[in-house]
């Protein structure tokens, strides 16, 4: 069997490419923390994304720190770069990420649903399967493998082949885990939305905020192909690509989580854009063909506005719905204040 034996990689490229990941992820982060504090609809999602924000900095500068050149012999290492490539220092922080951006991402759907509906219960449940598979994997990642010192340090992990003819649990695990935590986080929010009484390009927008986890699960399942794939050998510098890959999943899944916000705000920004062009165009034409009477101006904007089509403008705006499921799935009996998924385009925060 032919096995393609990936190049010696560029160590400067991949700490620049990685650092713009973390810093969009980080900026991602910090808008929508100001937007939702701003506006006063923090809820849960919000104070937790606080923790997945912080340890993606550090784990940033660490995986910075970590790789300064190429490893000619790790056993020259000295014991601060050992405890750098620590199971502490190294793998944890990944698991911390995209596991809590994953439990955000849960609330953030939980919270658009009413109290005591099954959509809500279900998100709800998502949360805690995130919480035990962060648990799992953190407890396979210790004690799996046998390592020589109490650092735990990867570059000295042996016997990480644990089962049946040598089954590699702890990559298994991982991966597994990765994608079927993701699959979930796609296929709710389809199920939970496909009969939403929404306009089409609304719902649209909806299901691809929600169904951006797509993009944590290829990048699972790119790590998966190259170091499960007996035909593809990472080469020399295999410690940089996992690593690299790591890095990058979780940059993507903290920014994937801040999608709710970000998508969202820059759609009621166009809208209210494209509305205020429209507006100003029917008012001039209104002003020069009616010089002559008394301007109505006001009246007839209150008049307009009442007859407004309510549109998605923000996800969540509200930390729990006050009204029931039915009144806002049914587009017919759609009310201003039905939902937080509905507002009108000229309703303020």
């Amino acid at each position: 069997m032919t096995v393609i034996t990936l190049p010696p990689q560029s160590y400067s490229t991949w700490r620049v490419c990685l650092l713009v990941l973390h810093l969009v992820a980080a900026i991602s982060t910090i808008y929508r923390l100001v937007h939702r504090f701003r506006i006063r609809r923090a809820w849960w999602d919000d104070y937790l994304v606080f923790f997945p924000l912080a340890v993606d900095v550090a784990y940033s500068a660490l995986t910075w720190i970590r790789f300064p050149h190429r490893y000619e012999n790790p056993s020259d290492l000295s014991k601060s770069m050992e405890l750098l490539n620590s199971v502490w220092l190294s793998l944890f922080p990944y698991l911390l990420v995209i596991w809590t951006t994953r439990m955000a991402l849960a609330l953030s759907l939980a919270r658009i649903f009413p109290k005591k509906h099954p959509a809500r219960t279900w998100s709800f449940f998502l949360v805690g399967i995130m919480l035990l598979s962060l648990l799992s994997c953190m407890l396979v990642g210790l004690y799996t493998c046998d390592y020589s010192s109490s650092i735990k340090s990867l570059l000295d992990a042996t016997h990480c082949e644990v089962g049946l003819g040598g089954f590699p649990l702890q990559a298994i695990l991982l991966v597994v885990d990765n994608m079927v935590s993701d699959a979930l986080l796609i296929i709710s929010p389809l199920v939970f939305f496909w009969r939403v009484g929404l306009p089409t390009l609304e719902r649209r927008l909806v299901l691809l905020v929600f169904c951006g986890s797509i993009l944590t699960l290829l990048t699972a399942s790119s790590l998966a192909i190259l170091f499960l794939n007996k035909g593809i050998a990472p080469g020399v510098d295999d410690l940089l690509i996992l690593v690299g890959m790591c890095n990058i999943e979780s940059a993507v899944s903290l920014t994937v989580c801040n999608l709710t916000v970000i998508s969202t705000c820059l759609y009621r920004a166009i809208r209210r854009n494209n509305n205020w062009s429209t507006l100003e165009l029917e008012s001039t034409e209104v002003t020069t063909r009616h010089r002559s009477r008394p301007c109505t101006c006001i009246a007839e904007s209150c008049a307009s506005t009442t007859t407004e089509p309510m549109t998605l403008t923000e996800i969540s705006s509200f930390p729990s719905i006050r009204s029931q499921y039915e009144e806002w799935t049914d587009p017919t009996t759609a009310t201003p204040h039905s939902s937080g998924l509905f507002k009108a385009d000229n309703e303020k925060d």
